[in-house]
This record gives structure tokens, C-alpha cells and sequence, in this order.
């Protein structure tokens, strides 16, 4: 079973809106509903959780029933930080299947579905244990130091922008967050960062080998240049 996890739990306060970003209204819903939307049309998607601000979860329930999906869906309360709403969404994803299911995980504030690319990232996943979309860089990419000084220029080639969805086995990422302690937990910005980095120690610790080679696989094989054009048009008719 695949499960997707969008996460929307955030105040939005560098958007700079009275709301934040994802419950903005565009031609008559909020951004997230797009993105249902489009992954209940993907075959590859058997689940979903949302992970909603607090504030917010009785609207997003009215508008997950406007969509009437033909698959399970659970909302739950977003955490103080991203990942306590990270968690609190892989805690409810296992109620739905099973600790080797997959879960992809989809910021709302990524207003798109590359469905061209997600059974890609799905297979990714099972031959190396994580998987995430990317965007190539087509413009100049400097390094500086802390004062703004150009430094250098970064090879765009080996440079990428994050995208979603990013990709887990679901039972081997819920046992990250279980396990990282508060201070782990609060310095989690992005999913897939913090995770390999964690699972890469938690394997050292253990005196288990460690996979180097498989996520330097995963590194070099699973960020791809997808993001080209827009997936999603929030335009079309409902």
C-alpha cells in the first residue's frame, strides 16, 4: 500500500496572507484541494492522511467531502513544529496499512502532482529505502560565505532544488521520530535530511553495517530533474 502524507500544518507566516498559504481560495477552493484532487486520480495511491493546523480541521473535512474519495483518508491535528506533524501523521498512517507500506510525504505549499514521475519514486523506494523529486537548476548557483561574498560557483549539474513528494518506507521512518529525542526532533527541517543523516547513525550505534552505498545510490539516483513544466492546473473545471 502506498499512503500520502500532506502536510499542511503550518501558520504560513512568510506568505504574508491573513490565512496561511495552503487554505488560500483560488477559483473557489483552497490550494490544498487541488492536490487531492490529483493524487485521487493516481492508481498508486491507496491512502491518505492530512496533516492540518488545528484551526483548520473541520474546513478541510467539509472540503475532503466535496471530493468524496473512493479511498481511506484520515485528518489529524498538526504538532507545534513540522516534525511533531510529521510524526503525528506517520502515527495515523500506520492505522490505515502496514509498517512496509510506503508512505510519500507532499507539502501543500508545493502547489503540483508530477504524476508522470510518482510511480518513479515509488520503485525508488523499494530499491533504496527513500526517494524524492527535485528540480535541475537552470540558472548561476553561488556559494558564499556568512558576510554575502562569492566564494565560488556551485557545478549546476550536482545542484537541485526539493520537491515533493519525498519517500519512505513507512515503518522505517515512523521509528526515526520515535526514537530522536526533543532536541533531534525540533532541529528536523526537512523530512529526508534528518532522516538518512539519523538512520545513518542510529545504524552506526548499533553496530549494524551500514548502508553508505545504498543511500549514496539513493542520492545520486533518486533526486531527478522532473519539475519542467506545471503538473497542476488549478484552472480546470471540477
Amino acid at each position: 500500500m502506498n499512503i500520502l502524507l500532506l502536510m499542511m500544518g503550518g501558520s504560513g507566516t512568510r506568505f504574508g496572507a491573513a490565512i496561511p498559504k495552503q487554505y488560500v481560495t483560488v477559483h473557489g477552493h483552497p490550494i490544498f484541494y487541488y492536490i487531492i484532487r490529483e493524487y485521487l486520480k493516481c492508481r498508486e495511491i491507496h491512502a491518505v492522511v492530512l496533516v492540518s493546523h488545528e484551526n483548520w480541521i473541520s474546513y478541510v473535512n467539509e472540503q475532503m467531502k466535496t471530493l468524496s474519495p473512493a479511498i481511506p483518508y484520515r485528518i489529524v491535528r498538526g504538532g507545534a513544529t513540522r516534525s511533531e506533524s510529521v510524526l503525528n501523521g506517520l502515527n495515523e498512517a500506520v492505522t490505515l496499512g502496514y509498517e512496509n507500506d510506503i508512505v510519500l510525504i507532499h507539502d501543500a505549499t508545493h502547489p503540483y502532482v508530477d504524476k508522470p514521475n510518482l510511480e518513479a519514486v515509488i520503485e525508488a523506494v523499494k530499491l533504496f529505502g527513500g526517494a524524492t523529486l527535485g528540480g535541475c537548476q537552470y540558472d548561476t548557483v553561488y556559494q558564499t560565505d556568512e558576510a554575502g561574498v562569492i566564494k565560488t560557483v556551485l557545478p549546476r549539474q550536482q545542484v537541485f532544488s526539493g520537491a515533493s513528494p519525498e519517500a519512505f518506507h513507512l515503518g522505517e521512518l515512523r521509528s526515526i521520530y520515535q526514537n530522536a529525542d526533543r532536541d533531534e526532533l525540533e532541529k528536523m527541517i526537512k523530512t529526508i535530511t534528518q532522516s538518512l543523516s539519523l538512520w545513518q547513525t542510529r545504524r552506526f550505534l548499533n553496530r549494524e553495517p551500514i548502508r553508505s552505498v545504498s543511500l549514496l545510490k539513493f542520492l545520486m539516483r533518486a533526486v531527478r530533474c522532473t519539475i519542467s513544466c506545471p503538473i497542476l492546473s488549478i484552472t480546470e473545471s471540477t
